[in-house]
């Protein structure tokens, strides 16, 4: 049960130009590219996926929309999922710094590589980072009823499906990110500096999306 051709229409090219809009997935698929290739870009992309269905499944059934408008459920989302992200980032800080110092001392032994983070870590990273962001909630409440058409069936049906169609187009894009930033740290990492690098980066860009996301507001 879809809305009409020419809403449809407008709703694929819409959803396209969000894909290819830099947001907080595409910055999380590329940081954990960053930490662990292309394994864990792709994982962090299923992690995603997985999320946004749940969020599609709530915003056809109205949940969304109740968290949406409690300012209370939106304030506890937004807080766990910055300090989730917060202390991810860390950690990867940490490790370019301890990196960092090593590479500074010339008799020093060899640090083993950090281990990239487990396939089951990535996965839960990109689930609850997804579920517990709040902008996402919001996001699906605004954006996919604009889209339903109430003559043409069940609401809920419609919802989801758009939901889904959003998803589809979404991680393609974000699986792309995530193969052409892992490539890059698979064919680079064995070097020092870029493993340093690396690690700065993606602590960085942890950081910064617990930042982000600590300093988002609800629109009623």
């Amino acid at each position: 049960m879809l809305p009409d051709a020419q809403l449809f229409a407008v709703f694929l090219g819409a959803a396209l130009l969000l894909a290819v809009t830099p947001g907080p997935d595409t910055m999380f698929v590329a940081a954990n590219s960053l930490q662990g290739g292309v394994r864990n870009g792709l994982i962090a992309c299923l992690g995603i996926l997985v999320g946004n269905i749940g969020h599609s499944l709530l915003a056809a059934v109205g949940v969304s929309a109740l968290i949406a408008t409690s300012p209370t459920a939106f304030d506890l989302l937004r807080w766990a999922g910055a300090c989730y992200l917060a202390w991810i980032g860390v950690q990867a800080l940490r490790s370019a710094w301890a990196n960092l110092h090593l590479a500074g001392q010339r008799d020093a032994a060899p640090r083993p590589a950090r281990a990239a983070p487990s396939a089951w870590t990535v996965f839960s990273r990109a689930l609850l980072t997804n579920l517990s962001n709040p902008k996402v909630i919001m996001f699906f409440v605004a954006f996919l009823p604009q889209f339903v058409s109430a003559g043409r069936g069940s609401v809920a049906l419609q919802t989801l499906a758009l939901g889904l169609t959003l998803n589809l187009i979404g991680i393609a894009w974000l699986m792309g990110i995530a193969l052409l930033t892992g490539w890059m740290v698979d064919r680079f990492s064995k070097v020092r500096w870029v493993t340093v690098t690396l690690d700065a980066l993606s602590g960085l860009f942890f950081v910064g999306l617990a930042v982000k996301l600590f300093l988002t507001e609800r629109r009623a």
